[in-house]
């Protein structure tokens, strides 16, 4: 699989730097409209999300990030993706808020606001998700799959 090559050339490539501290998070992906599927790598992401009638946590193979331990074995995974259904991927700094005091674990808060809400506004997601401030970098990206 060429998405699992190339997210291990990345992590070969971090230590040869003599990268000792730190690591890198990446997700790789290749959209098959025809079949209605992403093949999807993931190092040290959160799982996508798939938002239709229901909200749905598929349960791909997600490895350590690049840094954490040289050698990781990657694997892809293959979400098929339901007409009619948003795949949301994202980075965990969307929930993850230090100055948060309210002890609501970030990803139950997420999947509990994607149930009570009326389809994806990322601008409101990100403003919900934002009263705290954001400490970490926060990435949203949606595959709305045709009906």
């Amino acid at each position: 699989d060429d998405r699992v090559v190339w997210v291990n050339a990345l992590g070969a490539a971090f230590f040869r730097l003599g990268r000792r501290e730190g690591y890198v998070t990446v997700n790789t992906g290749r959209l098959d409209l025809d079949a209605r599927r992403i093949d999807y790598v993931s190092a040290g992401h959160p799982w996508p999300i798939l938002v239709s009638d229901s909200v749905v946590r598929p349960k791909p193979a997600v490895s350590p990030p690049i840094g954490i331990r040289f050698g990781s074995p990657r694997r892809s995974s293959v979400i098929d993706l339901p007409e009619g259904a948003t795949m949301l991927l994202y980075t965990d700094g969307l929930y993850e808020h230090p100055r948060s005091t309210d002890g609501t674990d970030g990803e139950s808060e997420l999947l509990s606001y994607l149930t009570r809400t009326d389809g994806l506004d990322l601008d409101a997601m990100l403003e919900h998700f934002g009263r705290h401030g954001y400490d970490d970098d926060v990435a949203l990206m949606t595959i709305k799959v045709a009906t």
